[in-house]
């Protein structure tokens, strides 16, 4: 899923996992430099949920 289908779907989000790298990558089966970057989702997420909810 798209980082924008996920703000637009749930805009009232309360909660996020970032998980690591999948259960095979401890077998040596995933590629060298394979993967996401989590720092983009970080810096979208922060803009479109801020903090100050004021629960």
């Amino acid at each position: 899923m798209s980082l924008g289908i996920m703000i637009r779907r749930f805009p009232e989000l309360r909660a996020v996992e970032l998980k690591g790298k999948p259960h095979f990558a401890d077998f040596i089966l995933v590629p060298d430099g394979w993967g996401g970057y989590a720092c983009s989702w970080i810096d979208e997420m922060s803009r479109a949920y801020p903090l100050d909810r004021g629960d």
